[in-house]
């Protein structure tokens, strides 16, 4: 290269003030170069960089190569020179070479120097790979024009390295773009540098509106701005990882923050990751709610467990009074005997004529005993056990009138003295179909409470209280009897009253209105229940200030049809699908004289008795019309009687009405079932004699 040479860079145009000539002269003679040594040494410069260095022509032409070509292009240094650079430039821009060089010498217009490129070359095998150039013009005093010096890197490492980061970014960034959570990184003023995530749940933000700026300046709550910010700046200063709940709207997150630290180990950016813990905010919240109402129902269980507890000491006092009353009454029994027995002889011992003084006495003393005797007689039906069906054999009825001449005494003694009991029962009545001491039981509990619930009178004297007790007819299927005729026994008061909530409740398990003490919950549950299992039912009507009548529908008893079992000769039978009841059936008929045949010898029964599962209202009709009747009168099966047992569906109640069957609808119970086949020996006995 000459002195006068002048190289443009891409940092403008450089003109030495001084020639290299000069600069050379200045030097000690022994220090001076020849030209020719200076450019040996130029190029053993060139030859020895480590990226190739190529020297071109204004018209395209290889001058110069470093020996760096080799290992890059493959080709010899020797090779390229003398050859066009577009050796080393790939398709398509080869073949357009040369008319980028004409036109940049025409018009001076150029993309390439002064400034790094990246662009593609291609090796000696014709391989293509990236590359980096920095093209410079030097100027020249030959007439041939400038030369363009090229320094050429390949950054096939380098591009390589920039794919597997791009991919590996675009790896990441998929995985953020589809992840649950979101994450985010704050710099130490707290403005956000990157989020990504499951940006829906913000509100419908996008990415870049939160690159720069704070929470706060995003609208976010004042409230979840002061937790993120005092955990943020609990991790600047200590350094730890911090953790806070927060809620935004409906949503609920919990969010994790880190520190990341510089080389030095400064903390200088915060990455956080929010996850959306909503669904698990709501269980929570249920298994809180699940945990108080189970708390709440401990409390009621123990109470319930305290006041049956209480029960049970109220039972054991009962039954110790039970006890005393039993005691008690079987010693007035014993002590009564001989008092009448006394009075008898003092009167059979005096001489006629008494003394009209002594009679009077007598009889006075006399009318003491029968009092006694009744305290006794309710002392005995009071101890007998409730729960147990018959208290004095099998199928036991009470008659009305009797029963409350042997027990009202008692029965009328535990209301308050302000309030006097009054009783009507007319002998005219049937007998019912309960045991006596069940009976006495019912009532007596019916009485206490209609006492406690009159209230005694303003100035305390007088009794104003009211209790009657007493009985009529209700007609057949009244109350809930079905087909059967019942007995009204009603206990009336004028006292209080009751609520339509407390009378839907009256007859609930340990439900009172009575203060802690006065009141257990059991009896009017006792009454029902012994009022259903014979037969009945029990129905309440009351308003407050009006009083209360509480009504036990009880069945009348089938004397003649249990008299009747007495035995009367014919056949029956029986097809039941229960062997206990069969049984229980086989008996009473065997009890009332009737012989019992096989299935095979029914066509000839008087009585059959069967279930819905072994007879139709088309099979009773035709057995009925086997034989010949007996000519009765309205008789609907030729004077034969079926016994149908178990409950009847009402769809099908209309099928079997004009045969007018025998209906036993409970037939696990005894008093039942045996008054149905009662009725059926009486109707069979009454179609036979006509």
């Amino acid at each position: 290269m000459c002195a006068a040479t002048r190289i443009t860079t891409e940092h403008g145009s450089l003109r030495d003030q001084t020639t290299s000539a000069d600069q050379e002269a200045w030097k000690p003679k022994s220090q001076r170069l020849t030209a020719a040594e200076m450019s040996a040494r130029g190029q053993r410069h060139v030859a020895a960089a480590l990226d190739p260095i190529i020297t071109v022509s204004a018209t395209g032409v290889i001058l110069n190569v470093s020996e760096s070509v080799l290992r890059v292009f493959g080709w010899q240094p020797a090779e390229l020179v003398g050859r066009n650079v577009s050796v080393l430039i790939p398709e398509p821009h080869r073949s357009s070479h040369n008319e980028y060089i004409e036109r940049y010498a025409r018009t001076g217009e150029n993309t390439l120097l002064g400034r790094p490129l990246e662009l593609r070359a291609v090796r000696r095998d014709g391989a293509e790979f990236p590359i980096e150039m920095c093209m410079s013009r030097a100027e020249t005093n030959r007439p041939e024009g400038p030369q363009f010096v090229a320094i050429i890197r390949d950054i096939s490492d380098r591009v390589r390295l920039g794919h597997a980061l791009a991919e590996q970014k675009r790896f990441y960034e998929t995985i953020i773009e589809h992840m649950p959570d979101i994450v985010f990184r704050l710099d130490r003023a707290l403005r956000h540098l990157f989020i990504g995530g499951a940006l829906d749940r913000l509100g419908g933000l996008r990415a870049h509106e939160f690159v720069g700026k704070t929470g706060r300046e995003l609208g976010f709550p004042a409230g979840v701005c002061d937790q993120l910010e005092s955990v943020c700046k609990g991790v600047f200063a200590g350094g730890d990882a911090g953790e806070v709940d927060v809620q935004l709207g409906e949503a609920w997150f919990h969010c994790r923050i880190v520190p990341e630290r510089t080389g030095e180990g400064v903390i200088a950016t915060l990455l956080g990751v929010a996850e959306d813990v909503t669904q698990r905010k709501k269980i929570e919240e249920e298994l809180a709610g699940h945990r108080d109402r189970l708390e709440r129902l401990v409390e009621a269980r123990a109470r319930e467990l305290r006041r049956s507890h209480e029960q049970m000491r109220m039972a054991d006092r009962m039954a110790s009074i039970g006890t005393l009353a039993a005691g008690l009454g079987h010693d007035m029994n014993n002590v009564l005997l001989p008092v009448r027995a006394h009075l008898n002889a003092a009167l059979a011992a005096s001489r006629p004529p008494c003394r009209p003084t002594v009679r009077a006495c007598v009889r006075q003393v006399r009318r003491s005993v029968d009092y006694l005797q009744q305290l006794a007689d309710g002392l005995h039906f009071l101890a007998a056990d409730p729960e147990r069906e018959n208290g004095g054999g099998p199928g036991e009825c009470t008659a009305l009138a009797k029963w409350w001449s042997q027990t009202g005494a008692l029965l009328s003694k535990p209301v308050p003295r302000h309030v006097r009991v009054t009783a009507s029962f007319p002998r005219t009545l049937p007998e019912v179909a309960m045991a006596p001491h069940q009976l006495t039981q019912a009532v007596l509990n019916l009485i206490v409470n209609s006492g406690q619930a009159i209230p005694p009178p303003a100035d305390g004297k007088g009794r104003s209280g009211l209790v009657r007790v007493g009985a009529a007819m209700a007609g057949k299927g009244r109350g809930g009897g079905v087909g059967r005729e019942m007995v009204c026994l009603s206990v009336r008061d004028n006292g209080t009253g009751m609520t339509d909530e407390v009378r839907r409740r009256a007859f609930e398990m340990f439900f009172t209105t009575k203060p802690r003490g006065l009141g257990s919950g059991l009896g009017l549950p006792l009454v029902a229940r012994l009022v259903n299992n014979a037969g009945g039912s029990v129905t309440v009507d009351s308003k407050p200030g009006k009083g209360t009548t509480v009504n036990l529908y009880l069945p009348a008893a089938e004397r003649a049809a249990a008299a009747s079992l007495g035995g009367h000769g014919g056949t029956a039978v029986i097809s039941l699908t229960s062997p206990r009841t069969a049984n229980v059936v086989r008996q009473m008929i065997a009890a009332a004289g009737y012989r019992v045949l096989g299935e095979r010898e029914r066509a000839g029964a008087a009585i059959w008795i069967a279930d819905a599962k072994h007879a139709t209202p088309a099979r009773v009709r035709a057995w009925s019309g086997a034989r010949g009747g007996w000519g009765i009168k309205g008789a609907a099966l030729n004077g034969r009687t079926f016994v149908l047992v178990g409950p009847v569906r009402e769809q099908d109640q209309k099928r079997w009405t004009p045969l007018r069957p025998v209906l036993v609808e409970a037939p696990d119970d005894f008093i039942s079932l045996r008054d149905a086949v009662g009725r059926a020996v009486v109707r069979q006995q009454a179609g036979a004699t006509r």
